[in-house]
């Protein structure tokens, strides 16, 4: 994932005025932080119930950070994914269309800031629950 990835992101990186091309370049980034929070919490597992290396707060820790940002980066590459279709099916019935930019980039911003949220409330809830048991 991290290997090819990176190819993506150094091609599409040269040209990343065009929408699409930076649409593949934070998919791509996306990805890789993806990869990387589904990672830690394996390693967690294998360190803490195979080899007992890590303790308990170093294991909720790492699925802590899970939660913040291997499911955040999930659901946003699923989000621009799903831009990226939407304008690329667009763009095969009307080749001629302009995606208003405005719009695009508001639609990003809050669907982005609304899964912020919704971690925030996630990581509260996880917490407290940690504490209760």
């Amino acid at each position: 994932v991290l290997i090819l990835n990176s190819i993506l992101i150094v091609h599409y990186l040269k040209h990343c005025q065009k929408l699409t091309n930076r649409l593949f370049v934070m998919i791509a980034v996306a990805d890789i932080v993806a990869a990387l929070g589904h990672v830690l919490p394996s390693v967690a597992e294998i360190l803490y119930f195979k080899y007992s290396k890590i303790g308990i707060p170093t294991f909720w820790n790492l699925n802590l950070t899970y939660r913040l940002f291997g499911l955040f980066a999930y659901c946003c590459s699923i989000h621009f994914n799903v831009i990226l279709s939407l304008l690329r099916t667009i763009r095969i019935v009307n080749p001629f269309y302009q995606p208003n930019l405005l719009i695009l980039h508001v639609i990003m911003i809050s669907y982005i800031s609304l899964l912020l949220s919704l971690s925030a409330v996630d990581v509260y809830y996880f917490l407290h629950r940690v504490q209760v048991d």
